[in-house]
């Protein structure tokens, strides 16, 4: 890591370390690392990219307030890498985004609260940039769910907000004519939630909702299923699937037609010593872009693996995980992260 960023670890733990008291603290710190490789545009799978991006997470999470309250700050420092990232200008000329805005870090805040008191919990929380980006945003949002029946069923309602912003921008509509992104995007996402435990062994989560990009994207509905199952003491398993389709009722609003999802991915971790944990998972996905316009339906599909490392050591806890996904487009990307939580 570089020295700066060794310098802001040694002040947010000494930070940590001498506010409040008498409360729980933790402090932890990951670093994750992107690397990507394909075709930069499924029209011409002969257009490659290669872009690998880094990013460096430090957070402080202090529980015990009020008995019933935890507040959580955050700070993410990103090396972006946007040569992936094409813009048409009037001209209809296309080049990398990186061509514009150079080679710098961009810094990112994450600030929340959680409450919870007896079968009630609530969270809030809010997000964004706090030095120039290229797609600066603030995404602000909140939760809220009551548990019943001894908290075997709980029922939940999650908001969310985004106010983004995006570089100038052009493409050719269907019709042949130059018309321009917008460069202010506004977007939503509510979504309902329902965890049932539905004997010792096994329990699930159903998450249902709807989302949208204002600007660009007609309404999507949504919906996930997840269940985990302890096959023994210390072997346990999870499958989730998950759907998404935009509405065909509704107008479409750039070149791209409508988009549909749906993937499942299985996992399973095992307890292999009392403070080892080792996981792996393997899920697909499949995304299919219709547009009626033009009578044209493609179908992208990418196979996604995981490996993760969870060992606790008195009061720190190190974290490893690695990501693999890749396409029938021939679009690979691999992630590393690793990093450690000190609780206080």
């Amino acid at each position: 890591l570089r020295l700066r960023t060794l310098e802001f670890t040694a002040v947010f733990a000494l930070f940590s370390a001498n506010v409040c008291w008498g409360l729980t603290h933790s402090v932890s710190m990951s670093v994750q690392t992107d690397s990507r490789r394909g075709s930069l545009d499924i029209a011409d799978l002969n257009r490659q990219f290669g872009t690998s991006q880094v990013s460096e997470q430090f957070s402080h999470r202090m529980e015990g307030i009020l008995d019933s309250v935890a507040t959580q700050a955050s700070v993410v420092i990103v090396h972006p890498d946007y040569s992936s990232v094409l813009v048409r200008n009037k001209a209809g000329i296309e080049a990398p985004l990186s061509t514009q805005v150079g080679s710098r870090s961009e810094f990112v805040m994450d600030l929340g609260a959680d409450w919870a008191k007896g079968a009630n919990s609530a969270s809030l929380g809010w997000r964004g940039n706090v030095n120039g980006s290229p797609f600066f945003s603030n995404l602000f949002r909140g939760a809220y769910s009551r548990s019943f029946f001894s908290q075997a069923t709980s029922v939940g309602l999650q908001g969310s907000y985004l106010s983004q912003r995006q570089p100038e921008s052009y493409f050719v509509d269907r019709d042949f004519q130059t018309k321009a992104r917008p460069q202010s995007v506004n977007a939503y996402e509510i979504a309902f939630l329902l965890d049932q435990i539905l004997s010792e062994k096994w329990k699930m989560r159903n998450r249902v909702g709807i989302s949208q990009r204002i600007e660009e994207r007609p309404r999507n509905y949504f919906l996930s299923s997840r269940h985990a199952y302890a096959l023994t003491d210390r072997l346990f398993a999870d499958l989730q699937l998950t759907y998404a389709d935009e509405l065909r009722s509704e107008t479409l609003k750039n070149e791209r037609g409508y988009f549909r999802a749906y993937g499942a991915r299985v996992g399973l971790s095992a307890e292999i010593f009392y403070d080892l944990v080792v996981s792996a998972s393997y899920g697909i996905l499949f995304e299919r872009e219709r547009d009626p316009r033009i009578e044209r339906e493609v179908e992208v599909a990418s196979d996604q693996y995981g490996l993760g490392v969870i060992y606790s050591f008195s009061q720190v806890e190190f974290e490893a995980r690695a990501g693999y996904v890749v396409s029938n487009t021939n679009i690979r990307n691999l992630s590393l992260s690793g990093g450690a939580t000190w609780r206080l």
